[in-house]
């Protein structure tokens, strides 16, 4: 018997030490993770640049060394960045340092002042994008819906704003509509309330084994959270939530493209008139409905991250252009 316990812990013993030897370190799951992708447009935009430096108003998300400088851990201003930085990734003492760890706050474009875990607080300070439903507002303050706002620009939430966008209106990111109501932070189940929670740290590869109340999970677009309606009203209620909110997201382009509006995914400013021309006519409407549509574009989890959110601002959108949303159910 006491062989036989022996052996088994032996073997115990050798699974483990196999587990750890083929196992990812930290290291090599954040070299396989986009934050050290070299050739990534994040890192590389300035490189033609001379000299090419990452300009302040770009370091703090676009360089390793520009996050340190943000975070005060160079023994520079916290909260700034004094400095325009080297190109380079997001290393691993941009997040493993005092400062990130001393982190409880976060502050939004809009101005918006959240308490936040420690855990999460570096990826929230990148992914919550540089603009919000305040810098439409202000835009369009004071002029007539349907008036062509004179000199105005689109204005570019930015890209991946994933930490604004589960915040929701907790952070204003989108342009939200007078008399509604939205939603706030995603309260997700227990334990899975931070980034970490479903995003393995290092290589952000989502962490779907976890999604146990989900059942087995391979893609995570599928999910369908519980009571969720039908939101984009084609009577398909078993398609996951992110097949609702693409729906309400084409129907929204089609709305602004009956404005003769032109949109590109690739090419700034993303929005152009027929003859391929800088758009440059914006009326209030447009520019609240081309905002919420560019949020939700590039935001790729917001499936994930605040589903109702997104459902919320793109059928008030659609319904502020004066089409038809009769058939949608606004959660």
């Amino acid at each position: 018997m006491v062989k036989t316990k022996l052996a088994l812990l032996l073997a115990a013993i050798l699974c483990v030490g196999a587990f750890v030897a083929f196992a990812d370190t930290p290291q090599e799951a954040w070299a396989s993770g986009p934050h050290a992708d070299a050739d990534a447009e994040a890192f590389i935009h300035w490189d033609e640049d001379d000299p090419p430096v990452v300009s302040t108003r770009c370091a703090k998300c676009h360089s390793g060394a520009g996050f340190i400088d943000f975070l005060g851990a160079d023994g520079t201003e916290a909260g700034v960045v004094d400095n325009a930085a080297e190109p380079g990734v997001v290393g691993c003492d941009s997040c493993h340092n005092d400062a990130v760890s001393a982190l409880t706050t976060v502050t939004f474009p809009s101005g918006a002042v959240v308490d936040i875990d420690s855990e999460e607080a570096p990826c929230v300070q990148c992914h919550q994008g540089r603009e919000s439903g305040l810098s439409v507002a202000s835009a369009v303050a004071g002029v007539d819906a349907d008036a062509v706002i004179e000199g105005q620009g689109f204005i570019n939430v930015h890209y991946a704003a994933a930490g604004a966008t589960r915040a929701g209106s907790v952070s204003g990111v989108g342009y939200e509509y007078a008399g509604q109501d939205y939603v706030g932070e995603f309260g997700h189940a227990g334990g899975f309330d931070v980034c970490a929670a479903c995003h393995d740290q290092h290589s952000l590869e989502l962490k779907l084994e976890g999604c146990v109340c989900h059942g087995a999970v391979a893609d995570a677009g599928a999910i369908r959270m519980s009571g969720t309606g039908d939101y984009d009203g084609d009577g398909d209620t078993a398609e996951g939530v992110k097949g609702e909110i693409e729906t309400l997201h084409e129907a929204l382009l089609a709305a602004l493209e009956s404005l003769d509006l032109v949109y590109d995914a690739h090419s700034y400013p993303y929005w152009f008139d027929a003859a391929g021309e800088r758009f440059g006519a914006w009326t209030p409407r447009m520019l609240k409905a081309a905002y919420n549509y560019q949020l939700v574009a590039k935001e790729a989890g917001f499936y994930a991250h605040n589903a109702k959110y997104a459902v919320q601002l793109l059928i008030d959108s659609i319904a502020d252009l004066g089409a038809d949303v009769s058939a949608y159910a606004r959660p």
